[in-house]
């Protein structure tokens, strides 16, 4: 990819029309697709529910009166109770605000109890009686007719009744009712609760204490319309100012949904305006100082905004409109946005050559942007509306950010000289890894708060995020005490849905046999429906066919009947006239309109219209016990309705919230590993990336349960802010480890000097929100401040602690670095080679502890260990493993086996080859806690000094048949030579008269190096060779030089034979490991490609010197010369960095390699140098 990038760059600097046409095309068709962008406003999106819990928050919203505004007057002493005052105030507030209201704004005002519109809805149910009779009624007024004397005894009433004192009241309904057959359908309508205890005084509604006079007013423009409600509110607090100007002792506040909005609106402005000002001043200062250039300040924001509007331009393309609140929250992913022109920038200024820095930056730019991206991919799958659409927003953003960056950018820079910054230039040098006492101070903070962050809480309750003063607060606290409570009851609601009124309505007469249903089984105490009043227009056509019915049936007892007894109790003629007209009236079905004095009134909180989605609503309001609310809604889950509750939605809502937190920390944690190793192809690399910000991720839930924090849906948002910064962070420095590990070049300084700039410039813009009021600002000042502060801290720490780890050791340089395959095949021959040693320690015990000692028992001991070491062996991962020149000879006889020492493991090979060997060696190896009981049960040989030689032990040893196994070289040679014998070996062969049985092992060293915790893939070769005899002539001196000799030569014609290109391929390969993601990458693959070169290099080679014109990273080169110990090769390679990797790939293992920047090769040919190019 980034000789892709350096390839554009090239073309594009030299063709720059080509590159400024791309430019204002690509702008100009984002600007078009902006344009068709609509925008919206509501906070509700950001609600994780599915699509039953959303249309039952929008029902809910739309019947509870969440638009109502209360205007309430009381005394500023609440110990005075003066209504008449109060009644007074209350008016002249409904008077004042309807002279102020010049819009006609305020539709719905209510201060009193309107006694006319009652009657007026009586009236009209009286009216249309037939439309609101069911079966139930009829079956109640048949009853009733064919009581003998009925009509009679109901007049005789009626007439009693007119007497009483209130008669004038009921005479109204007499006359339209003198049989009382319709009165008790009127009275169900008092069955509509309000919601609300109050008292009334003067018709005016007061609190049930009446310290309180109330005002209702509905706001046209919903809750969330925060503008014009402000214009409304303003208005409402101004009447009341005036109000009090001649009611001095009286206070009036104005409260409800609409006002907190606003004093939320209101709130976050103010904070907002403040903050931004405090952050802008201290970002501009701190990038003139660092850049200390308005140029570059001004190519940042270009490269920001250019990236905004293609974030803008691809939502458009998945949607036709977009919250504002996401456009807005956006600010905070352009904290992200800003790292990559940042980046680039501040590198200039190190690296002033650009297409040298763009070649540096590239890598950690593309790997940062990947895993960020997907990190906010992580949000698309969230069932909250609104952060899938920032999910999609802010991957837009930063892919719209990094192409401007790495495509444009570059060419409307400025070669810039370095400046240096003392005050951040200290902070970019100081190097915390190698403080061993604050790393260990670290480490154990991380475990105190990795306990803490499991107490870490997630706060469902929206109202801990809203901004309320502490008026506000009390009058709301009042409010809920004024809720109507039933004795333990709780309200579920009921609700059809239909994309028509008459389908809703439908629907809701269906349900209402299995609503009375659980009436009569006590699952519901009792029930609030309009089916009764308000129903379909085929359900009032069966309704008006069952009244003509009953008027049919019951037409001599309705009228004939009904006049005989008026005139016996001496009522007028036209007394019932209403009654008779009701009778004659012809009835046909209506329109839902028809209906508007009952559906706009008393039922208004039963209906539900959505006119956004096309949805009408009809919501039946259940009583229910808190013991029987999963019974009744699990009976109504297989109903045509959906159910719910105050009490389930706020959990589900807050379940669906916990899980989303949860989820996105998962999600992101795991995608943004995923995009690591797949960036890094290597897993060490990914985990040395992913570490800081699991460790990160900790330190911040540890330190927000310390300190009281909570995590709410606004602030859980960084969560994936914080995973994409930590991401920016430790991929710059792990890269920049990887730069001075292959360069030996200065690299993390540059790069910490970026992220202290970014990291800055985050902690200021979001961190000045730590003086804001409203809590969600402020919940984001805290996360961001706690955030930043840990991912930079372990930014600096854990990738350069960690690198260092993978490539040095006693700070040096490793010959080949950790590997987690090499460990993990070290730790399974680890695991096998204890638990075996478990079972060798019982059977000894068993053999040399309880049963008497014996020369059978030790032979079968040293059989089982034979078997166990040479599986052992023959199974090592990736590792093949040959014996050679074995003869009946080799182990027949006794005799003295001499071998090179390459590693540990040599005693186990001949422990493996044969059980009729026994080991010599220092007692070093006797007094090794792990395996000296098991080196004295195989009765092996300790020498201390020549003098603590037991020559009858070992005379026995020569009469059983047993060889002595002696290394000459004494310790271990950790490189491919033959070191020089020490004489011992031959002196025991000379002492004991016997042969000299020589071994070479091969490869050993390579496979399991010297205090290494690896295992490498490789070959081990164990080669037996043919006896030296014992002459008598020759002394253990000559001895000793004869066999070293055969020793040098013979190991040297072996390597020649083993030691290929296919054999050093690994070796050279893990040279290039973590010096680059392409560098490894390239290597890799030609090597494969190319089958390791073998067929240039694995030739008999007669030069002394050659020369490599070198066309790759220099793997051609440093194979040739493995493989060629003995060859100087010299390497022409005009790229300073390709010379310096290649150098530094060599150093240490392959000394007869030589890089230069120019040769002449007229002169190389001349010589006889042999010359190389592929």
């Amino acid at each position: 990819m980034t000789e892709t990038i350096l390839k554009l760059y090239d073309y594009l600097r030299r063709h720059r029309l080509v590159g400024l046409v791309s430019f204002v095309v690509v702008t100009l068709l984002l600007t078009v697709s902006v344009l068709q962008l609509g925008y919206k406003e509501d906070i509700a999106d950001f609600l994780p529910v599915d699509s039953n819990h959303h249309n039952a928050l929008k029902v809910y919203q739309d019947i509870s009166g969440a638009n109502k505004i209360f205007a309430v007057f009381q005394y500023r002493d609440t110990t005075k109770r003066d209504a008449d005052a109060m009644v007074t105030a209350v008016d002249a507030f409904v008077d004042e605000v309807q002279r102020a209201d010049t819009a006609h704004i305020v539709q719905n005002m209510t201060s009193q109890v309107d006694l006319e519109k009652m009657t007026s809805v009586t009236n009209f149910v009286y009216q249309n009686i037939p439309y609101f009779l069911t079966e139930h009624d009829y079956a109640r007024m048949d009853s009733a007719l064919r009581s003998p004397g009925y009509v009679d005894k109901q007049l005789q009433q009626d007439k009693q009744m007119l007497m009483f004192p209130a008669g004038d009241i009921l005479s109204d309904n007499i006359q339209r009712d003198p049989l009382n057959l319709f009165t008790p359908v009127v009275q169900k309508l008092q069955r509509s609760d309000t919601g609300l205890k109050y008292e009334l005084y003067d018709g005016h509604i007061f609190s049930p204490d009446m310290q309180r006079a109330i005002v209702m007013i509905d706001s046209p423009y919903g809750a969330s319309e925060t503008e014009n409600n402000t214009q409304l509110i303003n208005m409402l607090q101004g009447c009341g100012k005036r109000v009090l100007a001649h009611a001095k002792n009286l206070d009036v506040h104005i409260i409800g949904g609409p006002v907190i909005a606003v004093g939320n609106a209101s709130q976050i402005k103010s904070d907002s305006i403040l903050s931004v000002i405090i952050a802008v001043t201290l970002i501009m200062a701190l990038l003139l100082f660092t850049l200390r250039s308005v140029r570059n300040i001004s190519l940042i924001v270009l490269s920001i905004a250019w990236g905004w509007l293609f974030a803008m331009g691809g939502l458009a393309l998945f949607h036709d409109s977009v919250s504002i609140i996401v456009i807005g929250i956006s600010s905070v992913i352009l904290g992200i946005a800003v790292n990559y022109p940042l980046h680039f920038i501040a590198h200039l200024s190190h690296t002033p050559d650009k297409k040298r820095a763009l070649r540096e930056i590239v890598m950690p730019l593309l790997v940062g942007n990947v895993t960020t991206v997907g990190a906010f991919l992580a949000l698309v799958p969230l069932q909250s509306v609104a952060l899938r659409d920032l999910g999609l927003f802010s991957s837009f953003l930063l892919v719209g950010t990094i192409v401007f960056v790495l495509v444009y950018l570059p060419h409307i820079t400025k070669e810039t000289k370095e400046v240096k910054h003392t005050f951040l230039d200290r902070l970019s040098d100081i190097s915390l890894e190698n403080k061993p006492v604050f790393v260990a101070i670290v480490i154990v903070l991380t475990l105190v708060f990795g306990y803490f962050s499991f107490q870490t809480r997630f706060d469902a309750n929206m109202s801990n995020i809203n901004y309320m003063t502490d008026e506000q607060k009390e009058d709301m606290a009042y409010f809920q005490k004024m809720m109507t409570v039933n004795g333990g009851y709780q309200k579920v609601y009921a609700v059809t849905s239909d994309s028509t009124m008459d389908g809703a309505l439908e629907k809701s007469q269906r349900l209402q046999p299995s609503l009375d249903r659980l009436v009569r089984e006590k699952a519901v105490h009792d029930y609030s429906s309009c089916s009764q009043f308000v129903v379909s227009k085929a359900e009032q056509k069966r309704r008006l066919a069952l009244w003509e019915s009953f008027i049919e049936r019951h037409k001599t007892e309705l009228t004939t009947a009904l006049r005989g007894a008026m005139q016996a109790e001496g009522f007028a003629p036209d007394s019932f006239n209403d009654y008779y007209s009701l009778l004659n009236k012809r009835y046909q079905s209506q329109q839902p309109a028809y209906f508007a004095p009952l559906t706009t009134t008393l039922f208004a909180g039963n209906i539900s219209i959505d006119k956004v989605e096309g949805r009408y609503n009809i919501v039946n309001v259940l009583s229910v016990k808190d013991k029987d609310m999963q019974q009744v809604k699990a009976k109504l889950a297989d109903k045509d309705c959906f159910s719910f509750d105050i009490t389930s939605m706020n959990s589900a809502i807050a379940n669906h919230l916990s899980s989303d937190f949860n989820y996105i920390g998962f999600a992101c944690g795991l995608i943004v590993f995923l995009f690591l190793w797949l960036s890094f192809d290597n897993l060490e690399l990914a985990l040395l990336s992913f570490v800081p910000m699991a460790v990160s991720w900790l330190w911040i839930l540890g330190i927000m349960s310390l300190c009281g924090m909570q995590f709410n849906i606004v602030n859980i948002i960084l969560a994936t802010f914080i995973f994409g910064q930590g991401d920016d962070y430790t991929i710059f420095m792990t890269e920049g480890s990887m730069y001075e590990y292959a360069y030996r070049r200065k690299m993390l300084a540059s790069y910490k000097h970026s992220i202290i700039i970014s990291a800055l410039i985050m902690f200021i813009g979001i961190g000045t929100l730590i003086i804001a009021r409203h809590p969600a600002l402020h919940s984001l000042a805290e996360v961001t401040i706690a955030g930043m502060f840990s991912v930079v801290l372990m930014a600096y720490i854990f990738p350069p602690l960690i690198f260092n780890v993978l490539v040095k050791t006693r700070g040096t340089y490793r010959r080949r670095p950790l590997r987690l395959k090499n460990l993990a095949v070290m730790g399974y021959c680890a695991a096998v080679f204890f638990s075996q040693l478990i079972t060798v320690y019982v059977l000894g015990f068993i053999l040399f502890g309880l049963l008497p000692q014996s020369e059978k028992r030790r032979l079968w001991f040293r059989r089982y260990q034979q078997r166990l070491f040479l599986f052992d062996l023959r199974h090592i991962p990736g590792v093949r493993f040959r014996v050679e020149g074995i003869t009946k000879e080799t182990f027949g006889t006794a005799s003295i086996i001499v071998c090179n020492h390459q590693s540990m493991l040599d005693s186990a090979v001949f422990m493996a080859l044969s059980p009729k060997t026994i080991l010599v060696s220092n007692s070093k190896v006797s007094r090794n806690r792990v395996i000296r009981k098991i080196y004295q049960w195989n009765g092996f040989i300790t020498l201390d000094d020549k003098s603590a030689i037991n020559d009858e032990l070992v005379r026995d040893y020569i009469a059983h048949g047993y060889s002595l196994v002696v290394f000459p070289e004494g310790k271990r040679n950790d490189r491919s030579t033959i070191s020089r014998f020490h004489k011992g070996a031959f002196l025991f062969a000379e002492r004991y008269g016997l042969d000299i049985q020589p071994f070479i092992i091969h490869g050993l060293n390579v496979v399991l190096p010297r205090n290494s915790f690896q295992v490498f893939t490789g070959s081990i070769m164990v080669k037996g060779y043919e006896r030296v005899r014992q002459d008598g002539h020759t002394t253990y001196s000559e001895m000793t030089s004869r066999v070293h000799a055969f020793y040098k030569e013979e190991y040297e014609r072996l390597a020649r034979e083993i030691e290929t290109a296919t054999y050093f391929a690994p070796l050279v390969e893990d040279r290039y490991c973590y010096k680059g993601v392409e560098i490894y990458r390239s290597v890799h693959k030609n090597i494969k490609r190319n089958d390791c070169f073998t067929r240039w290099i694995d030739t008999s080679e007669s030069s002394s010197a050659v020369l490599i014109k070198n066309n790759d990273h220099g793997e051609f080169a440093l194979l040739y010369a493995l493989v060629h110990p003995s060859v100087l090769v010299t390497v022409l390679e005009e790229d300073e960095s390709k010379r310096a990797l290649l150098t530094y790939c060599a150093k240490g293992i392959a000394d007869n390699l030589q890089v230069t920047d120019h040769v002449d090769m007229k002169e190389a040919g001349e010589a006889g140098i042999k010359i190389i190019s592929l």
